[in-house]
């Protein structure tokens, strides 16, 4: 079954040996983009299993929000991820997310990122979620504002630092954000 679709045997293999489960995996290659109609839970099983050698996790994926904000390093590595799929935002959100996290996984050590001293901060299926839920809406909210037009604002978006101009997560309550690291520059000052 996995052999008749090598885009989901070679997708979705190196997202499951990054970590994803196969309902990520399945959310991601069901795109019209990639594996459309082709891909099914039970092909996302197999590809995982023949990536793995076992079975995938199974259990309800991530949904909390504020997850993301919890300490100075998720922040950072989760603006890492989500500004990089926003970069490759034309290519839809499955492709950015695909390009973004394979970057921040080999960043953070590949295989045995996880192992050294919690390097990767930000397991697949939670980045996956965050692109998924964050690259639509904030496109949608910066075409409507350029427009004059108003949108809702996203639920997590990207701003720019208020001190080093780096694009930082925020939620959709904040006006402004100060990233990690001028946020302790600025509490060494204050010392």
């Amino acid at each position: 079954m996995a052999r008749d679709n090598p885009l989901a045997t070679l997708v979705g293999g190196e997202l499951a040996r990054m970590g994803a489960r196969s309902a990520t995996i399945y959310s991601i290659l069901k795109s019209p983009r990639l594996c459309g109609r082709k891909m099914t839970n039970a092909l996302a099983r197999q590809v995982y299993l023949d990536a793995t050698g076992k079975s995938s996790h199974s259990g309800l994926l991530p949904s909390s929000t504020s997850w993301y904000f919890d300490g100075s390093r998720r922040i950072m590595h989760a603006s890492f991820i989500l500004a990089m799929a926003w970069a490759w935002r034309s290519l839809g959100p499955e492709e950015a997310f695909i390009r973004s996290y394979a970057v921040y996984w080999r960043m953070t050590g590949g295989q045995h990122g996880a192992d050294k001293d919690g390097a990767r901060e930000i397991p697949a299926d939670r980045a996956w979620k965050l692109v998924q839920d964050s690259l639509l809406p904030m496109q949608n909210w910066v075409e409507a504002k350029s427009k004059g037009h108003t949108a809702a604002t996203p639920v997590i978006r990207l701003l720019r630092c208020k001190s080093c101009s780096v694009p930082i997560i925020a939620s959709n309550s904040m006006l402004s954000v100060t990233c990690p690291v001028c946020r302790k520059k600025q509490d060494k000052k204050q010392d």
